[in-house]
């Protein structure tokens, strides 16, 4: 092949290579643009963790205070039944 059909060929080759360089271009920019939001994300969650924890934890107590408070009202309640049936009984 001669120098001049040489030139042709890659004349031809980098314009029809030319769209594919710009489309890979806009790729890279779309994975850059997708790793900043993962780690705007990552940030997000790691600071919840902590605040979701402390969130169940506060939750769990307040549960156990009321089944404390529930439980006492069951005891104030069987004690009530009980003096209702001795004063029917004294009846």
């Amino acid at each position: 092949m001669d120098k001049e059909m040489i030139g042709i060929i890659r004349e031809v080759l980098k314009e029809e290579l030319e769209p594919i360089k710009k489309d890979i271009q806009i790729l890279k920019n779309d994975i850059k643009e997708i790793k900043r939001g993962q780690n705007e994300i990552k940030t997000i969650i790691s600071e919840l963790e902590p605040s979701n924890t402390n969130r169940h934890l506060e939750l769990l107590n307040e549960i156990r205070e009321v089944r404390r408070d529930l439980n006492t009202v069951e005891i104030v309640t069987s004690k009530n039944w009980n003096e209702i049936a001795r004063l029917k009984a004294v009846k």
